[in-house]
């Protein structure tokens, strides 16, 4: 199921990210996925961060995190100063749950306020 949910949450924001706004159930179920699941999908994608992360990762996800920011940045600074969670899925090919972190553990490092914008 976790799997199913990964690729059914990218494939929901790869139709974000072409053609905004999210999807409706006829349109999803059409990208393969199943009515039923359609709801779960959308509620993963929204799920807010509400508390800090940092505390909560080991050394190595830390390390992994790093590596992700440095990504993100340069891509904030380059391409996207203003990101919705779309654009990092598909753009940058991280997981919805990379995505949904690596803001925040950011701004936690760095003592900032990057936002990612709603998805349109």
């Amino acid at each position: 199921m976790v799997s199913d949910l990964k690729k059914w949450s990218t494939k929901i924001l790869g139709f974000i990210d072409a053609n905004p706004p999210p999807p409706n159930k006829d349109e999803a179920w059409r990208m393969g996925i199943p009515f039923e699941k359609i709801d779960s999908v959308l509620n993963y994608i929204n799920i807010q961060i509400r508390t800090d992360i940092l505390p909560h990762l080991s050394p190595l996800e830390r390390e992994y995190f790093d590596q992700l920011s440095i990504k993100v940045i340069k891509y904030i600074n380059q391409v996207q100063p203003k990101p919705a969670l779309a654009n990092l899925v598909t753009e940058l090919g991280l997981s919805v749950k990379d995505a949904k972190l690596v803001i925040p553990y950011i701004n936690e490092i760095l003592g900032v306020e990057i936002k990612i914008e709603e998805n349109r």
